[in-house]
């Protein structure tokens, strides 16, 4: 394998992009909110990304507990989620203003390292929330997730075997 340049430049465009994915995946559950407006415990998505908190008839101490977890989740990673706008705002100044790759390296461990932060905190909010479920809250929030899981799978059935929806086939 050779180590020309532009094969180093490729490799830290791909893992550049790859962390950007990472952390726009992490911003997106992070900032996810009900759909449909209303109380926040009676859409999907609070604490499990897409997941049909109305179907477990949370107690109202289980709603504000949880809305305590979120809101501590989101003291967190606030400051996280603004070091990352700026370290973005660096990455694009040193990719324009032409900085040496060590340079761009840095920039691209430090703003992957603050996604690892985001991504633990996610962890530790969803497993603080499935430790206030009962068993039989527990037991259907994994029936509701693998009913999802089952649906993602179905959607994504047409376009692996090349079939479009909407483009005529």
């Amino acid at each position: 394998m050779s180590f020309h340049p532009t094969n180093k430049i490729k490799r830290f465009l791909a893992s550049a992009l790859g962390i950007l994915f990472c952390l726009a995946l992490t911003t997106a559950m992070l900032a996810q909110r009900p759909h449909g407006g209303g109380f926040p415990f009676e859409g999907p998505g609070f604490g499990f990304p897409g997941m049909p908190w109305n179907q477990l008839e949370l107690t109202e101490v289980q709603k504000t507990q949880i809305q305590n977890i979120r809101e501590e989740s989101r003291i967190k990673t606030q400051p996280i989620h603004e070091q990352l706008q700026k370290i973005q705002t660096e990455m694009q100044t040193a990719i324009q203003s032409g900085q040496s790759e060590d340079a761009l390296e840095a920039l691209a461990a430090l703003q992957g390292e603050l996604v690892g932060q985001l991504a633990g905190i996610q962890a530790i909010t969803q497993a603080r929330i499935y430790a206030l479920l009962t068993p039989a809250q527990k037991e259907q929030q994994a029936k509701a997730m693998e009913e999802m899981k089952l649906h993602r799978e179905q959607e994504q059935e047409p376009s692996q075997q090349g079939i479009h929806p909407g483009r005529g086939q």
